[in-house]
């Protein structure tokens, strides 16, 4: 089956492989050398417009006019393909001209001339496309000034003029057709041929002029010769480049896949049922300065028969009738792939063959003979109908005869093989008659007079549009067209564009359909003034043109079809549109390879080198693009780069360790642009190539099969880069090529030019750029770099440019291209453009008068600045409210102007837009400026004047806003969008977009807002009314338990947008998550909105009686809403909180919020301890006291120890005496049911008396959880902690708890003092329970026996050892200090002077002294000596130094012995050292006073407070 493509002109791109700047100049070459143009001019211009000069050589006296004609040289083929050049060529000694005259009578057959009778004027070499010039005169009889004729050219006609004459004899005397004269002529010369077209022969070509007036040097228009052929070329999987095919280069992938897949090698084409002979010229009249396409067929009118099975027959091995693929450099094939890859191409030629409507046996068909399997399998043949695709309903059937398609003259048809299901039949014959395929193919049309078409000229001015031919599928993606030229002239400046449907009919659906997109991607159809519709003499314009979706007909495809007109002066061109309703992907690169020298070693310097690959994908559907590449190793590997349906998906993995930037989107912000790729190879110091498989698919079509389409990378050692950097002070720069934009009035610039890698610097120079056009007369030193050595450049960073200041409102652009003699530069990189904007456009609209009482004017929001790409916007702001207002405006310009509605609102019926403007209200002036507005400052006024009307509102008094009001409008901003647009002949569609302005108009219109009803709502703290986490959350499980649960609903009245989120948390003071969201508007005015269910919040849980039972979740419903005050609308959140399940807090107790302890006296009845848990969420929860013995340093007695006491459970086992387990205890269940009851909340703990001295009692609670192993839970967070003391032992004047177990002292305070001969008056601690600890320390105590007794009777009691000596060693200032905890020694003083003497001479020598920093405290006045004395040495009172620790003196100053194994003492400075700066724990003995609470105090008995933490 065949699939028909209409598909645009080929492109310089092909297989990889050969070098690259080779390849794309051969290519180039190509494309130009495959299309002839025959243009008519004259040799002086009129005399009424003596600007449209010809620019040919002039000769002659007579009258004659000079046709200049380009012929490409004809190369002699060294097997049957025909070139490029062949293709297009013509001789002269077989072209002749047909004149006709009109005369009063009609039109009638003049004469026929020979070009080898005129005088022919040739080039004397080729140009570099193999191009050559001739300019003949064409001689016209003596007396004929003034008359009329039209005439045709025919190349390729055998048997010279005497044949033509003898040809066209019949028509002299005969009066010609009135609307075609040479319709009958054309169509009765007749060329055939015997088989196979020969590579020598060239083609029958036909083209004619226009009706011109012959005047001396009289303009005769612009001829282009069609070729009488088509061209048929077969292969399987074709290269495609983008969305075309190279014709000139074609190259096939073939199938093959490393032989792992289907394998299937082209053996024989045969052509079937073609036409022997053709006309020179079609029936139609497709022919003069528009050379357009013939829809139909034409057929001689003799019978000239069809070629048979065997007729046109193309073998493998003969005639050379086949061509091998090129494979890239580097790469070899085996010999099955270099036959997979086999195709035919320009080497089958066809005469125009009606097929449309045939039967089966009649049809035109390809007979394809192949291998399938393997190399060695046999020969098998196919069928492949010329048809469109029947589709019907998504099934493909066999083609009908409506659906095959004529064979037309000047067309390529590509049959391109896509896939091979098994074997065909045995024979051609049996091939020829089954209507069984098992191939799929496509067709693809190509318009071989393109260059004709594309570029035009009148001899002295030229009109050119880079593409002949749009082709669109379903979608009508925009593609871009530039059109460009010189042309100014008597009859205007610049070109104008006019839209052309296929049928007249059609012609208001394809204006329609036909769209424009401007730079924001808005899209305008052909109808709105926003369309392009004239552009500039001298600067190329850029039209992004489109078309609207086209759908299938009746389960058929459709087809819409039209023309895009050109014209400039006398000159005319056309752009062929074409769009199906098939939904075609297809994949389009820029640019089409990617070329990267070795790069740097530095990554950061490597970094610079990135490029950006533009990847489009012609669908406006969401759609998913994938990268498959191999690896250095040779493993494959798939990555996605791109997904519509997660525009933020970036690639987790690079995964080729190649690259250091591997396809990054350029912009992956959501909205930002899909189509842009960064890639970068990492360092290498070799040529290497990549090869990448983009596949483009539709995840939301799988019916629609993914395309796939082959990238190009190559990294050359030796390749350049030519670079621009960006300035932003100085310029604007864009890529692709390089182009530097300036503005009105800079008279230089300097592009930063560098190369890359700048090692490598070679000879560089500029050209002219070859779409250069216009004068470039204000560039002042073209001269100085213009073919001049610019190497040394590169040490200045830039090339200056020097220009006049732009006295116009229009651009100008110098186009350079960058030349090296190496030739190494890539084609982005090797064009400069420098455009110098117009002077600035002005375009301001104004109030002139207004009834609103506000009196609102227009302001400037954002000015228009093309220099940094941005829009200008006014707004007009009517203000918030119901009333209406009339406005009059004006405008102030310096061109003229034009204005239209934002595409978004069309023709401003819509509900959206009468709500801005009154309808019919828009009443636009005619009027002319009161200045001159073209040159300077135009001033229009008034422009229009229009109503902004008064809706009706809900007013609280008047109306009830508890009820529905369908007449107020939906609430919230309003604006329309004038588009400004500045509009002259000299301007082009960029200089437009540039200073694109827009008029928004805009009001608010007022928001009412009712909340009737919450599903639910919570309870605020009266005191803290603003603090959500202290308000009481509602418990959703009571309205389980009464079953009205699913019944509640939110309630509203509103004419604006709310939204109602769901949120979730653990607790009331902790994060809440977004679990769902609903968004609801009024779609009929001020509307009650009571649908939304509570339990049907998405996120929300579905509730069971069983949930209470559950930890609980909090739940957040927030709604936002807009409210007008009077003055504006204000958006704002309300919310309310619920919960379900249970979640404890640590309860209230009737003590202090400070309170830990309590005494040991019992606190029973009215004293009882108490816990209030009405702070904690539940239904229903279940709670049990525990009280628990523990030792003085908190840690429980555990079950063993001497002590061991049961815990007591409360309500469970009170006492302790039932030894009850803590698994068998039920505790107590409170419910929140009814919150009067007090008894629902609280639990009760009364606490005998505690009878221990030392051991203290821990009271907390603990919570039931069915879901844990244990069943009960303690958590430190929920649960009290209440101390009953001990009674404490006597000491010297108060009771005592010792602690009798070293308490590690780190990451705690101590406070200590120093005052006047004392060191340490106190070391105390503060535990985590408010206790302060003083510590047994007899050396630096004040009071060191004001313990003792306790610690005595705790050591009778309890059996703790009394004076226990601890020792610690901590590091002070990097020497370790030993810290003695004794009883024997005594702070003393003494001003004996012999003392004092003794102790000032050791101070002296003292080495330990070094240790201390602050000496300074040494020094006391009066002359006290502090030392430490030891009492136990039989009344020596030795002393000794309390820095180093040894013996200095005694009492009697005798010498005694020093004590240094237990007399240790440590004084004020290492104490003080260490207290401050020790990290090292240190366990000291502790006692505390006894708690003083004897009894809970009454007044706060019923009064519950937060224990403080």
């Amino acid at each position: 089956m065949i699939r028909k493509e209409n598909k645009r002109s080929p492109g310089a791109h092909g297989a990889a492989g050969v070098r690259i700047q080779e390849r794309l100049r051969s290519r180039a070459a190509g494309a130009a050398a495959a299309l002839m143009s025959l243009v008519a001019v004259l040799c002086a211009g009129c005399a009424e417009d003596p600007t449209e000069q010809p620019r040919g050589p002039q000769g002659g006296t007579g009258d004659y006019a000079l046709l200049q004609l380009t012929v490409p040289g004809a190369a002699a083929g060294t097997r049957a393909a025909m070139t490029p050049a062949q293709e297009g060529g013509i001789a002269i000694d077989n072209t002749h001209i047909v004149l006709c005259q009109k005369w009063d009578a009609g039109w009638y057959l003049n004469r026929v001339i020979a070009l080898a009778e005129c005088t022919v004027t040739e080039s004397a070499d080729p140009d570099a496309n193999g191009y050559k010039t001739y300019n003949i005169e064409v001689p016209f009889e003596t007396g004929t000034k003034g008359s009329k004729y039209c005439l045709g050219v025919i190349a390729g006609f055998d048997g010279g003029k005497a044949a033509l004459e003898a040809a066209v004899n019949p028509f002299y005397g005969n009066e010609l057709d009135a609307a075609d004269p040479l319709r009958d002529i054309r169509t009765s010369l007749v060329a055939t041929a015997a088989g196979k077209w020969p590579a020598d022969r060239m083609f029958p070509m036909w083209g004619e002029s226009d009706e011109f007036t012959q005047v001396p040097n009289g303009s005769i228009g612009t001829l282009s010769l069609m070729r009488a052929t088509a061209r048929v070329d077969v292969g399987v999987k074709f290269i495609k480049n983008g969305d075309k095919y190279d014709l000139n280069d074609m190259q096939a992938e073939g199938l093959y896949n490393e032989g792992k897949g289907t394998y299937f090698a082209l053996a024989s084409v045969r052509v079937y049922g073609t036409m022997k002979g053709g006309t020179y010229g079609s029936a139609e009249n497709v022919y003069g300065s528009i050379t357009s396409e013939p829809s139909a067929a034409t057929v001689p009118n003799t019978d000239v028969g069809k070629f048979g099975l065997e007729d046109l027959k193309y073998e493998v091995g003969k005639d050379n009738d086949f061509t091998d693929s090129t494979p890239a450099d580097g790469v070899t094939w085996s010999p099955e792939e270099t036959s997979a890859r086999r195709m035919l191409t320009r080497a089958c030629y066809v005469f125009e063959t009606k097929n449309k409507g045939a039967e089966f046996d009649d049809a035109a068909c390809v007979i394809v003979g192949g291998k399938y399997g393997n190399e060695n399998a046999g020969v098998t043949y196919y069928r492949i109908d010329f048809a469109t695709p029947n589709i019907q309903n998504g099934v493909q059937n066999k083609p009908q005869p409506g659906d095959r398609f004529d064979l037309l003259r000047n067309k390529v048809y590509v049959v391109n093989i896509t896939s091979v299901s098994g074997p065909g039949k045995n024979t051609p014959e049996e091939a020829l008659k089954s209507d069984e395929t098992k191939m799929t193919a496509e067709v693809q049309e190509w318009n071989q007079n393109n260059t004709v078409g594309d570029i035009t000229t009148d001899g002295v001015y030229t009109l050119s549009v880079d593409k002949s031919e749009l082709q669109y599928y379903t979608d009508g993606t925009p593609e871009e067209i530039v059109v460009k030229t010189d042309y100014d002239g008597v009859l205007g400046s610049g070109w104008t564009l006019e839209a052309k449907a296929e049928k007249a009919d059609e012609q208001q659906e394809f204006e329609d359909a036909l769209l424009y997109y401007d730079s924001k991607g808005n899209a305008y159809p052909y109808t709105s003034d926003a369309f392009p519709k004239t552009g500039p003499s001298g600067t190329p314009a850029t039209l992004r043109i489109g078309m609207r979706e086209l759908t299938d007909a009746g389960g058929k495809t459709a087809f819409r079809s039209g023309k895009l007109l050109f014209k400039a002066g006398r000159m005319q061109t056309r752009v062929v549109i074409q769009q199906t309703s098939q939904d075609l992907l297809r994949i389009l690169f820029d640019p089409e390879e990617i070329l990267f020298g070795a790069g740097y070693q530095d990554a950061n310097e490597n970094k610079k080198l990135t490029q950006t690959v533009k990847i489009a994908v012609t669908t406006k559907k969401p759609y998913e693009l994938t990268i498959t590449g191999k690896k250095a190793d040779g493993s494959s590997y798939t990555q996605t780069i791109y997904n519509t349906n997660d525009p933020a998906q970036v690639s987790k993995n690079n995964p080729d360790d190649r690259f250091d930037v591997f396809f990054t989107r350029k912009d992956a912000t959501v909205g930002g642009d899909s189509t842009r790729f960064l890639l970068l190879p990492k360092y290498f110091d070799g040529d290497r190539s990549f090869t990448f498989e983009v596949t483009a698919s539709l995840p939301d079509f799988k019916d629609v099969a993914p395309v796939k389409e082959r990238l190009m990378v190559y990294q050359f050692k030796n390749q350049l880069r030519w670079l621009v950097d960006a300035d932003q002070g100085q310029y604007r720069l864009t890529e692709n090529p390089w182009h530097v934009i300036v503005a009105h009035d800079k008279e230089v610039v300097k592009p930063k030019i560098r190369f890359d890698p700048s090692a490598q610097i070679p000879s560089w120079w500029f050209s002219k750029g070859d779409d250069m056009m216009g004068d470039i007369g204000w560039i002042k030193n073209l001269s100085s770099f213009i073919g001049v050595d610019l190497k040394d450049t590169f040490a200045t960073n830039g090339v200056l440019v020097a220009m006049e200041k732009n006295p116009g409102i229009s651009r100008r652009s110098l186009s350079l291209q960058v030349e090296t003699q190496t030739g190494q530069l890539m084609a982005s990189d090797s064009k400069l453009v420098i455009t110098q904007l117009g002077q600035p456009l002005k375009l301001e609209p104004s109030v002139v008068s207004t009834t609103n009482p506000a009196n609102v004017q227009i302001r400037e929001i954002q000015p228009a600045d093309p220099l940094q790409g941005t829009k200008g916007v006014y707004e007009l702001d009517h203000g918030t409210g119901a009333d209406g207002a009339e406005y009059t405006l004006a405008m102030r310009a310096n061109t003229d102007w034009n204005w239209y509605w934002h595409a978004d609102h069309g023709d401003m019926s819509g509900e959206h837009e009468k709500l801005v403007i009154l309808p019919y209200s828009w009443d636009e002036k005619v009027t002319t400026p009161t200045a001159d507005h073209a040159i300077r400052n135009g001033y229009w006024d008034p422009v229009v004047t229009f109503q902004v009307p008064y809706v009706p509102k809900v007013e609280w008094g008047q109306r009830d806003p508890a009820k529905p009001h369908k007449d107020v409008p939906l609430g919230g901003r309003r604006t329309v969008v004038r588009e400004l647009r500045n509009v002259s002949p000299k301007l082009t569609p960029e200089d437009v977009e540039d200073y694109a302005r827009e008029l928004r108009i805009t009001r608010d219109l007022p928001a009412y807002t009712h909340i009737l009803k919450w599903p639910y709502e919570d309870s605020k703290d009266p005191n803290a009314p603003d603090d959500e986490t202290k308000r009481t959350p509602f418990n959703l499980d009571n309205l389980v338990a009464d079953g009205t649960y699913e019944q509640k609903k939110f309630e509203a009245l509103s004419n604006a947008p709310i939204s109602l989120t769901l949120w979730q948390g653990d607790a009331m003071d902790k994060e809440f998550m977004q679990v769902g969201r609903v968004d609801w508007a009024s779609d009929d005015g001020y509307k009650l909105w009571n649908k939304q269910h509570f339990a049907q919040m998405p996120g929300m849980k579905i509730l069971t009686t069983e949930s209470a039972k559950e930890p609980a979740t909090f739940y957040k419903l927030e709604a936002e809403y807009t409210y007008y005050d009077g003055t504006k609308n204000i958006t704002d959140t309300v919310a309310q909180y619920a919960y379900t399940g249970y979640k404890a807090v640590m309860p209230l107790r009737n003590m202090t919020p400070e309170q830990r302890f309590i005494s040991y006296e019992a606190h029973t009845g009215n004293n009882a301890l108490v816990f209030n848990f009405k702070n904690s969420y539940f239904r229903e929860m279940t709670v049990l006291a525990r009280v628990v013995l523990c030792y003085p340093n908190y840690a429980e007695v555990k079950e063993g120890d001497k002590f061991y006491e049961p815990p007591k459970y409360f309500p469970d086992d009170p006492t302790g005496l039932q030894g009850k387990k803590l698994a068998d205890c039920v505790g107590k269940t409170l419910m929140s049911t009814d919150p009067t009851n007090n008894d629902n909340f609280t639990l009760e703990v009364p606490l005998e008396t505690n009878k221990h001295k030392q051991l203290i009692y821990r009271v907390d609670v603990l919570y039931y959880d069915n879901n844990h192993p244990d069943k009960w839970t303690y958590d430190a967070e929920k649960s009290p902690c209440v101390w009953q003391d001990g009674q404490g032992s006597t000491g010297s004047s108060k009771k005592w708890i010792v602690n009798n177990e070293l308490i590690p002292l780190k990451d705690t305070r101590l406070d200590y003092s120093y005052t006047g001969s004392k060191f340490i008056r106190t070391v105390t601690h503060e535990d985590e329970h408010k206790q302060t600890w003083e510590y047994y320390w007899d050396a630096i105590n004040t009071q060191p026996y004001e313990a003792t007794d306790a610690f005595a009777d705790s050591k009778k009691t309890y059996g703790w050892p009394e004076y226990n000596e601890y020792s610690a060693t901590v590091l002070c200032s990097g020497r370790e200090v030993t810290i003695r905890d004794f009883r024997h020694g005594t702070w003393s003083t003494s001003n004996d002077e012999n003392s004092r003497i003794v102790w000032n001479a050791h101070l002296a020598k003292c080495t330990a002294l070094e240790e201390f920093p602050s000496k300074a405290r040494l020094n006391y006045t009066p002359l006290y000596v502090h030392y430490a004395v030891d009492t136990s040495t039989a009344g020596n009172y030795d002393r000794y130094c309390p820095f180093c620790l040894l013996r200095i003196d005694n009492k009697y100053h005798k010498p005694g012995p020093t004590h240094t194994w237990r007399h240790y003492v440590h004084a004020w400075y290492s104490t003080k050292q260490w207290l401050d700066t020790s990290a090292t724990p240190i366990s000291l003995d502790g006692y505390r006073e006894t708690c003083g609470d004897s009894t809970l105090d009454k007044s706060i008995n019923d009064n519950f407070y937060e224990q403080s933490k």
